[in-house]
């Protein structure tokens, strides 16, 4: 048998006094008020911290062995710190992110409302290494630069003063341009840049039209321009890439730059640029960090040149232009009036005899013991053959002796091919590790490249292991792999 006890709760209320009633239901009532409280307070901070997405967007890069852009979630307020953060792009250093935000814009036309995607630069200006969270998603785009090869940055260290043309005297005649109204209407107004020494800022009213770069006592002026002239085609001049809307040129002013020259294209870049728009500091901010703070070897050889130049002079050695100007030469051994006692007579492991100014740097001094290969290819003739045989690669060509000839394959650089001045030629490719075993089996030679840094990269001579163009060409293709 089942037994059931029945309680009735008014029976079970009686047994209690008039006062613990009155305590227990103020109890109750406490803990529903703080239950309340709770729930509202959480609602309520929920609602002012809210936690954003911050889009990080490699451009290509790779970090922590991935390409895939970076989502991370923060509430606002947060201080993210983005100095840890460093992705490596072959054939490119890392310098930093562009930090935006998007948000769409609607505009009331007679066709209807058009919703566009609008896109800001936040901290313009300021140290982007850390920055606070802001009410809304921000975006991160990687910026990166192109490698320099080290030997570039072996700078001589004296300085220079010509006595023709100098960053004072281009200077007042363009300030002298603001005197003649009829000309040039609107004012140029002209900043130094005290972060960049050396380098000065030409602006029609508020929209930059030129830049100078002192160096040594030499001066590069780049010019902006919509519509090139067609004499930019000349080698006198040199296209910059820089991140612009518009189109950049320059050209060095060296002792045989005439002044009506330098006039006439500071005239046409004035006229270029309307005096009405305005360069805003994000267009800035672009155009600064797309040159290059490294070494320019353009400028490199003007300062050769113009030394050499100017020393001939003094020692009465030169009449009229030689033609190491007149070509653009690099100084060379050959044409220079150095006395035979002073020059080094080194000979290589083939037999041939080089005469030298200079010491051998210790990278030299390995490489005069290799045997170059029987093939015979120079660092142009070899690239000729890469790009008849990979028609899918772009070959960049740069006339400096001391800087690569770089294979471009769907935006990436996975080839080098240099020369030193004995006429050795070198491959700097990127290999897998069982490639790099491969090739190591048949050509000693290859080894770790230490440079660029990053990535997979190799040095591989052209010694006398190499007796085959299609054995070349096979472990370029590779590369290319």
């Amino acid at each position: 048998m089942k037994l059931v006890y029945a309680v009735d709760f008014n029976d079970y209320l009686k047994q209690f006094a008039p006062i613990d009633l009155i305590v227990i239901g103020v109890s109750f009532g406490v803990i529903l008020i703080l239950i309340c409280c709770v729930v509202i307070f959480y609602f309520y901070r929920k609602k002012r911290i809210k936690t954003h997405t911050i889009h990080i967007i490699l451009d290509g890069g790779i970090y922590q062995g991935s390409s895939k852009d970076l989502l991370l979630t923060a509430k606002t307020g947060t201080d993210i710190v983005l100095k840890d953060i460093v992705p490596s792009k072959d054939g490119y250093f890392f310098t930093g992110f562009n930090i935006y935000r998007r948000y769409v814009a609607s505009t009331i036309s007679q066709n209807g409302i058009k919703k566009q995607t609008i896109v800001s630069e936040i901290l313009d200006g300021q140290d982007k290494s850390i920055f606070t969270v802001p009410n809304y998603d921000v975006y991160l785009i990687a910026k990166y630069s192109p490698i320099v090869d080290s030997s570039a940055l072996e700078l001589n260290s004296q300085v220079y003063y010509p006595s023709f043309l100098n960053v004072d005297d281009l200077l007042a005649e363009v300030k002298h341009f603001n005197y003649d109204r009829e000309n040039y209407p609107d004012k140029i107004n002209v900043y130094m840049d005290l972060k960049n020494p050396g380098f000065y800022y030409f602006f029609r009213n508020e929209n930059i039209f030129m830049m100078f770069k002192e160096y040594k006592g030499l001066v590069k002026v780049y010019l902006r321009t919509s519509s090139p002239l067609e004499i930019f085609t000349d080698p006198f001049f040199q296209k910059e890439e820089i991140n612009d809307a518009y189109e950049w040129y320059s050209f060095i002013v060296m002792y045989n730059t005439k002044l009506t020259r330098f006039i006439n294209l500071a005239s046409y870049a004035y006229n270029q640029i309307s005096g009405k728009d305005v360069t805003s500091k994000v267009e800035m901010s672009l155009i600064i960090y797309s040159i290059v703070k490294y070494a320019d070897p353009v400028l490199d050889r003007a300062l050769l040149i113009t030394k050499k130049y100017v020393s001939d002079l003094e020692n009465n050695l030169v009449d009229e232009l030689p033609n190491y100007v007149t070509n653009r030469q690099l100084i060379d051994s050959k044409n220079t009036n150095t006395s035979v006692e002073n020059l080094k007579q080194v000979v290589d492991a083939d037999g041939e005899i080089y005469n030298i100014e200079d010491e051998l740097s210790e990278e030299e001094k390995e490489e005069i013991k290799i045997k170059k290969t029987p093939l015979k290819l120079s660092k142009d003739q070899l690239s000729n053959l890469i790009s008849e045989k990979f028609n899918f690669v772009e070959v960049i060509k740069r006339k400096q002796t001391n800087q690569p000839y770089s294979f471009v394959q769907n935006g990436k650089v996975n080839l080098m091919i240099f020369e030193n001045r004995f006429k050795l030629v070198r491959l700097v490719l990127k290999l897998s590790k069982d490639e790099y075993d491969e090739v190591k089996n048949q050509h000693p030679n290859i080894s770790k490249a230490k440079f660029p840094v990053t990535g997979s990269w190799y040095n591989l001579y052209l010694d006398n292991s190499f007796v085959s163009e299609e054995e070349l060409l096979n472990i370029v293709k590779k590369a290319f792999n």
